[in-house]
């Protein structure tokens, strides 16, 4: 596994810290070969063929799911007590020939009790975070940037002459300083294509790319819902009796009784409670940097000598031209480039802005390096503001 998933997969516990987490890995390994003939002046008898092998930047699908089981609580019910007072009469009448009679007096006390109900809400409250990761694709091996491939720079620091060391290196190098003078002139009369007609080696490079795919699922804490409890009513009958007594006409002696009864009176008072709880979701954002598109694979518009790029005089004018209207700098205009293995150059004028990208017939017919596709032009009047880069297909001299 790369560097890059060790990377990603070092920030998922802090990111998910706290929660259960369960992985699923996954990988699969995809193959293209491109092939390059290298052409000279001359005809050779045997055309050598040579192959090399290059391991791609491994791709990485990072999938982060999370779920939430809930629990619900059901609480014993609560019971109800309410007490039904019934109102009853007794007569007693004392006998004739007694000279006392009695009465009952009876007193009723009531008795207030409160039962309380308590209720309890709980609140989540869901709080987003956002975690960016920069994922880099490098170059791949032996690519060569505009600036390399052309001998332009833009630091002042810098010579921004075409280098003039390097025009002695044979065919097959970096041309340079009058080499570069002398097939651009070339070009332009129609020379170089009937020049360089005859195959002298053939490279075959076969690239690996693997894709790892991860996938993460996070199981939050449970989730608890109380129910509201139920309420069960019980109904108490108490009976209230009043005691009479007629008195006959000879009584002359009266006796008093009394009699307590308790009456007990139920009611019911609720109280809520309130419950806070926060809950933290945390997003992965993945940011991809291209190496190829840094500032040695940028050049333009202007140069500090003064001078300025101007559009490039194509070597292939039959093969396809793709124009990108969507596309707002030229680093972007770069990527769309490099994400194409058709993509032999590309040209940004920020003042349309239009991204205008060469391609050739397939990934087996050009490389980069080893296929010349055109050859940068200056100018000293301003007016072009054109930004330069190369890409994997083919380079610019």
């Amino acid at each position: 596994m790369s560097r890059l998933v060790l990377g990603l997969l070092a920030l998922v516990p802090s990111v998910l810290a706290g929660l259960t987490l369960t992985h699923t890995d996954d990988s699969s390994t995809g193959t293209s070969v491109a092939c390059t003939t290298f052409l000279a002046h001359r005809h050779v008898r045997e055309v050598p063929t040579s192959s090399t092998t290059v391991q791609l930047p491994a791709k990485v699908t990072l999938i982060i799911a999370a779920s939430t089981p809930t629990l619900m609580v059901t609480p014993k019910p609560i019971t109800e007590i309410s007490t039904e007072i019934v109102q009853t009469t007794e007569t007693t009448t004392a006998y004739p020939e007694s000279d006392t009679f009695s009465t009952t007096l009876t007193e009723t006390v009531t008795v207030n009790k409160v039962l309380t109900l308590t209720f309890t809400e709980v609140h989540t409250i869901t709080e987003s975070s956002t975690s960016n990761v920069v994922s880099t694709v490098p170059t791949p091996d032996g690519f060569s940037g505009v600036k390399d491939s052309s001998g332009y720079a833009l630091s002042d620091t810098e010579n921004l002459e075409p280098n003039k060391a390097d025009s002695q290196i044979p065919m097959g190098g970096s041309l340079r300083g009058s080499l570069r003078e002398s097939l651009v002139q070339g070009a332009s009369s129609g020379h170089v294509a009937d020049a360089l007609t005859h195959p002298v080696s053939v490279l075959c490079v076969k690239y690996l790319q693997v894709t790892y795919t991860k996938t993460i699922i996070a199981v939050k804490p449970t989730k608890t819902v109380t129910a509201i409890p139920s309420i069960i009513t019980s109904t108490t009958t108490t009976t209230d009796t009043t005691t009479s007594t007629l008195v006959p006409s000879r009584v002359s002696v009266t006796s008093y009784f009394s009699t307590t009864t308790t009456l007990t009176v139920w009611s019911t008072a609720e109280t809520l409670e309130l419950s806070t709880r926060t809950t933290t979701v945390t997003q992965v954002a993945t940011t991809t940097q291209y190496d190829a598109c840094k500032p040695s694979n940028i050049l333009g518009p202007q140069l500090s000598d003064g001078q300025w790029v101007a559009p490039v005089h194509d070597s292939y004018p039959k093969l396809p031209r793709k124009i990108n209207r969507e596309i707002g700098s030229a680093e972007e205009c770069c990527i769309a480039c490099i994400q194409d293995p058709t993509c032999m150059w590309s040209a940004f004028y920020p003042q349309s802005p239009d991204c205008e990208t060469k391609h050739s017939e397939g990934p087996d017919t050009c490389g980069n390096p080893g296929f010349v596709a055109g050859f940068i032009q200056k100018s000293r009047f301003s007016g072009y503001d054109v930004i330069l880069s190369n890409g994997n297909c083919a380079i610019l001299w």
